[in-house]
């Protein structure tokens, strides 16, 4: 049940915020000019100004929660955005992770030669 209702806050929370940023576009063609008016004055609002950051951390927070979740039950989602975050930034530790590589390598070689000298 509880996740019917996460789900569908979910898609409420991200219908708001297309029907925000799009709605601007199509109701300013003269659809509805009264509504234009409405979100141009929302979007311009001074509180909503300073709320937004709080509200991209909180959304921020919330999807960090969620992916955490999925990745404890192993899901397919979460091996596929960690994929994607892992392709996008960069790695600030390149040659210190290429030289530890390279050392297990080596060392696995050596044990491999010292395991076929003993037999």
């Amino acid at each position: 049940m509880t996740k019917t209702i996460t789900a569908l806050l979910t898609v409420a929370l991200l219908t708001a915020a297309l029907c925000i940023t799009a709605g601007t576009f199509i109701f300013k063609q003269g659809a509805l000019p009264e509504l234009h008016q409405l979100l141009t004055q929302l979007i311009n609002h001074q509180l909503t100004r300073q709320l937004l950051p709080w509200g991209l951390f909180v959304i921020l927070i919330y999807c960090w929660i969620k992916l955490t979740q999925w990745a404890k039950k192993r899901r397919t989602a979460a091996y596929a955005v960690g994929a994607l975050v892992q392709m996008v930034l960069p790695d600030p530790y390149v040659e210190r992770t290429l030289q530890t590589v390279k050392q297990q390598k080596e060392s696995i070689k050596k044990q491999n030669e010292n395991d076929d000298e003993t037999t």
